[in-house]
């Protein structure tokens, strides 16, 4: 989801007509929880992919923000 997220937002901001972007979902919730497959497996992570994976959230941050 990271992935994608940061992929639309680079996508959108690269455009002049998108001024508002709506998160919306279907169903009664947006987010049914953690990933726990990937929670079991960062447990695991060293330094540099615990490091990796967080910019890789920082990075979708920064593309939702501008």
């Amino acid at each position: 989801m990271i992935a994608e997220l940061t992929s639309a937002f680079t996508a959108f901001n690269a455009r002049d007509d998108i001024r508002a972007v709506v998160l919306a979902a279907n169903g009664k919730a947006f987010c049914a929880g953690a990933d726990l497959n990937w929670m079991k497996k960062m447990a695991g992570y060293s330094d540099d992919e615990n490091r990796a994976d967080a910019m890789l959230l920082a990075n979708m941050l920064s593309s939702i923000y501008r």
